[in-house]
């Protein structure tokens, strides 16, 4: 919002909304511990799916929307929406792991979550599920890139090549 304010006073800007950003590295936080996660052998999975997009991509569309005569406007950068299943299933072909079996029905993600809340709150646990994480599980959610794809023939790598390099990274980091 105050971003979008800012265009009004003069202020030139370009916003990118990045859908779940995957690269090589941090495998203990965020989109990595997926990673780390199906390594030790995740168990469950979640019926949702989401929009996933190469690190390299999004900074490579920052530099080239910086770049550009594009003024005051947002682009999605995802290469391809996935389900969370599918995606699991990826990453462990390429770790040689077993995919995850179970799937996760709405009740217990909103048991998981609300017993996640009752630690945290009781004994000072660090928060692992939140109600928003636990929604967006179960949600199958759909962007479309085709703004950015358009307007700047911008080419997305393909989420397999992605997590081939992830992989053969984080692959590399076990073995030192």
């Amino acid at each position: 919002m105050e971003v979008w304010r800012g265009t009004q006073e003069g202020l030139d800007v370009v916003i990118v909304n990045p859908g779940v950003i995957l690269g090589e590295g941090f495998y203990n936080s965020g989109s990595g511990k997926m990673f780390s996660q199906i390594a030790k052998g995740l168990k469950y999975c979640v019926p949702g799916s989401t929009g996933f997009v190469d690190v390299k991509d999004v900074v490579s569309a920052m530099l080239t929307l910086m770049a550009s005569e594009i003024k005051n406007e947002g682009f999605i950068l995802v290469s391809e929406n996935l389900k969370f299943k599918t995606l699991f299933e990826e990453i462990s072909v390429r770790l040689g792991k077993k995919p995850p079996q179970i799937m996760l029905k709405s009740w217990q993600l909103n048991l998981a979550w609300r017993i996640d809340w009752f630690l945290n709150i009781f004994f000072g646990t660090k928060r692992r599920l939140t109600k928003s994480t636990a929604n967006s599980a179960l949600t199958d959610t759909v962007y479309d890139s085709s703004k950015i794809e358009e307007q700047l023939f911008f080419k997305f790598t393909p989420i397999g090549a992605s997590l081939d390099n992830i992989s053969a990274h984080f692959k590399s980091k076990l073995k030192n």
